[in-house]
């Protein structure tokens, strides 16, 4: 591939590598948070895959001061795009792969809950968002990490949103659950947090856990099973 040149504006540049450098980051998942995406690598990559050739002084002093600032810009980046479709998916198949048209709330709530595990646990990306979390947690006093926190919050609320529009649609026919927007949110918010603690392991098997989730899902009233 011919190799493109010319001076660019700043931040075409800063999206061109931080694009390479986010497609790496993905490609490694966890076992890649941060510092193994380099400078270097994301270069490498942008020239090999698009013909575009930078030199560091293109790129430090002009958008990165350091090799941390870049690293930590990068990992936000891939951070705040997550939304969890794969997770989102893994519910809804889980429930339509059901020969069971009269599933009740229980069993709904055991299935898309394992499910969701299952592929959480070979997500990269579900994986890199959780070694972020625990990045942050790690650091709190660090605010070279306020990037990062920020990054995990937009993350944060658009995988309840993509759990939460799951949710309702293999809740929507079966059950007639009566809930506000507010209560749909925290019904999801509730459903990461615990598909957060089995990531994690903490002390929780999947199992019991899933038995957990029929009385969080449904409303107050309503029977769960």
């Amino acid at each position: 591939m011919s190799r493109k040149t010319g001076r660019r504006p700043r931040a075409v540049t800063a999206e061109l590598v931080r694009r390479s450098a986010v497609s790496l980051l993905k490609k490694r998942g966890l076992s890649g948070f941060a510092g193994s995406v380099r400078l270097d690598d994301a270069l490498a990559l942008l020239e090999e895959e698009e013909g575009i050739r930078l030199t560091h002084g293109s790129v430090y002093g002009r958008i990165w001061t350091d090799q941390r600032h870049f690293q930590l810009d990068v990992v936000a980046t891939a951070i705040a795009d997550y939304h969890a479709p794969e997770i989102a998916e893994a519910i809804r198949t889980s429930i339509d792969n059901e020969a069971d048209g009269e599933m009740g709330l229980q069993r709904m709530a055991a299935t898309a809950f394992l499910a969701a595990s299952e592929t959480a646990r070979v997500s990269r990306q579900w994986n890199l968002w959780l070694g972020a979390r625990r990045a942050v947690v790690s650091t709190p006093e660090n605010d070279d990490d306020e990037l990062l926190a920020d990054a995990l919050e937009v993350a944060r609320e658009q995988v309840i949103s993509a759990v939460a529009d799951a949710l309702d649609d293999v809740l929507a026919g079966r059950f007639a659950l009566d809930v506000s927007d507010d209560q749909r949110l925290e019904r999801a918010g509730t459903f990461v947090t615990l598909l957060i603690g089995v990531s994690l392991d903490h002390g929780s098997t999947v199992e019991s856990v899933a038995r957990l989730l029929p009385g969080l899902l449904a409303d107050p009233g309503h029977p769960s099973s």
